[in-house]
């Protein structure tokens, strides 16, 4: 497995989903799981977000209450267009980790596809915590967005 992180690390991903899928031929329980969250990161990063869902669900069903494999899957589900279940996989990202800001954004920005106001209602939190953790140029950011939707919303 060791060898997939080397190959994920230097943008090879195909040759490391090839290490982490021997990995998990070898030692298909909860010992290898990480390899299954790793296949998630390859897939995502080659664009197979079906792929990478499968995984990183897979991650999660061995118990692993994981706040970046619930951020990732939550990614690969936004990108998918499964927006309800991106908002509760942010969600559940938030609920482990509290302080996240991104995870509120991104929650904020799903939200948009289905109603507005949980949506800003995630972008002020997420522009609080950046805030507060001297993230200006995140909070910014995250203020610029919450600025074109008060905008579109005037029209």
């Amino acid at each position: 497995m060791i060898c997939g992180l080397t190959y994920l690390g230097l943008g090879e991903e195909q040759k490391a989903i090839e290490d982490f899928n021997r990995a998990i031929e070898l030692k298909p329980d909860s010992d290898y799981a990480r390899a299954f969250y790793n296949l998630g990161l390859s897939h995502f990063k080659l664009n197979n977000y079906r792929k990478a869902l499968e995984n990183f669900t897979k991650f999660i069903n061995f118990g692993n209450n994981d706040e970046n494999a619930y951020s990732k899957r939550a990614l690969v589900n936004f990108s998918l267009n499964n927006y309800q279940e991106a908002i509760e996989d942010y969600s559940h990202a938030i609920e482990l980790n509290p302080h996240n800001a991104d995870s509120y954004k991104m929650r904020g920005i799903s939200y948009l596809q289905q109603s507005m106001k949980p949506a800003m209602i995630d972008l002020h939190k997420a522009a609080i915590i950046h805030q507060e953790q001297g993230d200006m140029d995140d909070y910014e950011s995250v203020q610029e967005i919450i600025n074109f939707i008060n905008l579109i919303n005037k029209t």
